[in-house]
C-alpha cells in the first residue's frame, strides 16, 4: 500500500478495508487487516467497528466473537 514513499497510517486502511468490505471481497478483508497490524499499526475503535461489521456480513459469528475478545481496551 505503500506509494511514492508515503507510509500510510490506520485511517488509511480503515478505509481500505471498508472498500473491500462494501465491494464483498470478504477474503482481502482479513489480508488489509493483517498488513495493517504487519506494520506496527494499531487499530483504533473505528478500525475495529469496520472489520467486525465485515464479519457480521458473512455472518461469521464465531469470528466477531473472537475478535471482540482480542480486542484491547
Amino acid at each position: 500500500m505503500k506509494v511514492d514513499g508515503i507510509k500510510p497510517d490506520i485511517v488509511c486502511y480503515t478505509i481500505a478495508l471498508k472498500g473491500v468490505i462494501v465491494e464483498g471481497d470478504f477474503g482481502k478483508e482479513d489480508e488489509v487487516f493483517d498488513e495493517s497490524l504487519g506494520l506496527g499499526l494499531v487499530p483504533d475503535v473505528y478500525t475495529y467497528n469496520v472489520y467486525i461489521y465485515g464479519l457480521y456480513e458473512q455472518n461469521s459469528v464465531e469470528a466477531r466473537i473472537k475478535m471482540i475478545g482480542s480486542m484491547e481496551e
